[in-house]
């Protein structure tokens, strides 16, 4: 998980945060091509609109793979948070053995708390 750059920024708006669409606006002005909405597989649970729960399916493209991990017979669970200005993106995405896979929905939640807690501190 971490903080990603502006172009990763702008991929994941342009696949599960339409209500941003404006944050787009620059990088299609350059000439980028974006993909638009959700990769065909993947579930999508919005706990906001800056807030998205998924899953990727096992052996399918999808967020969960979006950082270069490759599809095998697990699927992946994960989180995409946008904070506020300037744009940023937390994104989690965690792919666990099958007899250890019961844990990782309590890590999304509880990286969805750890996100939000940060964004009210005071920097």
């Amino acid at each position: 998980m971490g903080m990603a750059g502006g172009y990763e920024v702008a991929l994941v708006i342009a696949r599960v945060f339409p209500a941003h669409g404006d944050f787009l606006k620059g990088f299609l002005a350059d000439g980028m091509k974006l993909p638009r909405g959700p990769y065909p597989g993947d579930k999508m649970k919005y706990r906001s609109k800056d807030v998205v729960e998924y899953t990727t399916p096992a052996q399918s493209e999808g967020l969960g793979t979006q950082r270069g991990v490759r599809p095998n017979a697990t699927p992946i669970i994960g989180v995409a948070i946008l904070t506020p200005a300037p744009m940023g993106l937390d994104l989690l995405s965690v792919r666990l053995p099958r007899d250890l896979a019961a844990p990782a929905p309590a890590i999304v939640k509880q990286v969805e708390r750890d996100v939000a807690k940060s964004d009210r501190e005071p920097r």
